[in-house]
């Protein structure tokens, strides 16, 4: 909390007091992504994203789908489309469906806590100084599986099918 220090206490929403949130920040890797609905329908609804755990295995850290701009939502989905069909890396959740990729695509989400199964709560692509997003295309986190499919490879045959 933070506030004037002459300032009596209000009760309702004042600017002599207030809350500051803490937010942590960390690199995941993309495994996968959701149908994009609505407004979203022909891109992708969100990014499915793991880290690796202390054990050295892939485990889920959940999903991300707000903070991209609508360049971003057609580059991404462009790219994730090229490598659908990968193996999924963890059990799916109950509930929901995610298309499985392999490519090699990071991103930077910054979140307020994580619940106790490590999933991060508030999740929101994280911005650099000069206000664009962090998002990786090569991908730096190792785990077990899956398999990583070169990205430049990737790249190159989506240039040669226009």
């Amino acid at each position: 909390m933070l506030k004037k220090m002459d300032s009596p206490y209000e009760n309702r929403r004042s600017t002599n007091w207030l809350k500051i949130k803490s937010w942590d920040s960390d690199k995941c890797k993309v495994v996968g992504y959701t149908p994009g609905e609505g407004k979203r329908a022909d891109v992708f609804g969100s990014l499915i994203l793991v880290k690796a755990g202390d054990d050295g295995k892939l485990k889920y850290v959940g999903k991300v789908g707000s903070g991209f701009s609508d360049i971003e939502l057609h580059q991404l989905f462009k790219i994730l489309s090229e490598g659908r069909g990968g193996e999924p890396v963890f059990e799916p959740w109950v509930g929901e469906k995610y298309i499985p990729v392999d490519v090699s695509l990071e991103v930077t989400v910054k979140y307020f806590e994580t619940t106790k199964t490590g999933v991060f709560r508030f999740p929101s692509l994280l911005k650099d100084k000069a206000g664009r997003n962090m998002i990786h295309l090569k991908s730096t986190i190792r785990g077990a599986p899956p398999k990583i499919m070169d990205l430049k490879t990737l790249l190159e045959n989506a240039r040669r099918k226009k």
